[in-house]
């Protein structure tokens, strides 16, 4: 029984003196993290949390060990990280488990926003955003969700932030496509309606077959495009037009 409590103790002071010693050289279990979705494409590595003085900044996509967490005096969240032999500081909601500025993506652009662009939202259906992405941005789709009003949302990169925008204002065309002239045909009411937007029954006002508009054929979404109409006074109308009574000229 002696023998065996003496190997125990021995076996014991050899996982101490190890422990010790990784510990001395830096090396901690920690959990491998990369830094995501900053907004200026990097974050600070700082020496504390929620203090001024930082390391050195680390880019979006950059592998770190994160060995703790501390609620900074700010009411802010930071994670303790090793970076390279150093010690510091990231702030918890730049950090993820996922390299996105890595991971495989489709390239997508937002277009068709009535107000010229969308919101890039913390979750699908979410009121709280980020930030707003105008059209014709170029980003990286890496998902795809049902929101619980219904619609549907892409999970998007873009510029290293990692978001959801509404899907009906995604589209795979290339941005800044040229404008287009054409004339509207075909309608059997005599009238056809410039859309709010390309699923919307909502509209803005209606104009006579016979009517010269300008378009955007990139824009083709859900059987509108997008497009422009003056009428005699000069008031420019934008919107979307069902794409079947759009003919070139």
């Amino acid at each position: 029984m002696k023998k065996q409590m003496l190997r125990l103790s021995m076996v014991l002071s050899i996982a101490l003196v190890v422990i010790l010693a990784l510990s001395a050289m830096g090396v901690s279990a920690g959990e491998g993290m990369y830094v995501s979705g900053a907004e200026t494409g990097a974050v600070y590595l700082r020496k504390a949390p929620a203090s001024s003085d930082y390391y050195t900044t680390l880019s979006n996509g950059t592998y770190v060990e994160s060995v703790g967490w501390q609620l900074g005096w700010d009411g802010v969240g930071y994670n303790q990280v090793i970076y390279n032999g150093t010690w510091g500081w990231i702030t918890t909601r730049y950090l993820s488990y996922n390299n996105y500025a890595n991971m495989p993506g489709e390239t997508m652009y937002v277009y068709g926003a009535e107000t010229g662009r969308v919101y890039l939202r913390y979750s699908p259906a979410s009121s709280g955003y980020y930030t707003t992405i105008n059209n014709d941005t170029k980003v990286k789709s890496i998902g795809w969700q049902l929101g619980w009003d219904g619609v549907g949302y892409n999970q998007v990169v873009v510029n290293g932030q990692v978001g959801w925008i509404t899907t009906k204002y995604l589209s795979y065309s290339t941005p800044g496509a040229t404008w287009r002239s054409g004339v509207i045909k075909g309608a059997s009411t005599g009238n056809v309606y410039i859309w709010k937007d390309a699923y919307s029954q909502s509209w803005i006002t209606t104009i006579p077959v016979g009517t010269w508009i300008q378009y955007k054929p990139a824009s083709a979404t859900n059987g509108r495009v997008y497009g422009r109409y003056a009428n005699s006074y000069g008031t420019v109308y934008e919107g979307w037009f069902t794409g079947q009574y759009v003919y070139n000229w």
